[in-house]
């Protein structure tokens, strides 16, 4: 079994804070999906020093999974539960990247382009790989899991807040933003009280079985 919670502080510990320690946090992930047996496909991003990690189908994906590692505060929370999840995924269901694909993104939290100013990384996995995006089935933003019941959510304001893409109209109905507890959330979102002690393990181990479910199984 993936130990999602020793990932997280893990990543944590790194600070990947406002576009800082990217590059170790990138070689924490991809030295993970190493050690599982992964390829994966570097995506630079452009006018940051950071990158998309893709790993999975880049073809005709089925499902695309998207989450980031970037953070603004300690970030255990906003996003390394996401990461962790979403390895889980990776690792536990080895086949599942025949079909899907999943893109951890290292700029989601600050963006060079005005006036939006976060959703970076996606935006730019979007130039590159709209197409991906408009034909698969279904896209699974996975953001701020395991500090309470995995919610999919969709609707405008999740959409801005979680994924702005350019162009959202051709996707929102297939759009679904992964989130435990929006009050929790609320709480401790980009301060310097989103640490690892914010978590609940049984939470984490509740949103990967329900993202499973529906991910992996349809």
């Amino acid at each position: 079994m993936f130990p999602m919670m020793n990932f997280i502080n893990q990543l944590v510990a790194i600070e990947p804070r406002l576009g800082k320690n990217l590059i170790k946090t990138e070689k924490l992930i991809t030295k993970t999906l190493k050690s599982y047996g992964f390829k994966y496909l570097r995506q630079r991003l452009v006018k940051v020093n950071a990158a998309n990690i893709l790993v999975g189908n880049l073809v005709k994906p089925r499902s695309i999974l998207l989450t980031h590692f970037d953070a603004i505060g300690p970030g255990a929370l906003d996003n390394a539960s996401g990461v962790a999840v979403c390895l889980r995924v990776l690792i536990e269901h080895p086949d599942f990247v025949k079909d899907n694909l999943v893109v951890f993104s290292g700029s989601e939290e600050t963006s060079p382009e005005k006036p939006v100013y976060w959703g970076y990384g996606y935006r730019q996995f979007e130039r590159k790989y709209g197409q991906l995006l408009k034909n698969c089935r279904a896209i699974y933003v996975v953001d701020c899991v395991g500090n309470g019941r995995l919610n999919f959510f969709q609707g405008d304001y999740y959409f801005h807040q979680a994924v702005p893409l350019k162009k959202l109209d051709l996707v929102r109905d297939k759009l679904f933003v992964l989130t435990g507890s929006v009050k929790k959330l609320l709480a401790v979102c980009h301060t310097q009280k989103d640490t690892a002690e914010k978590l609940d393990q049984k939470f984490l181990e509740a949103s990967y079985d329900r993202l499973v479910r529906k991910c992996c199984r349809n």
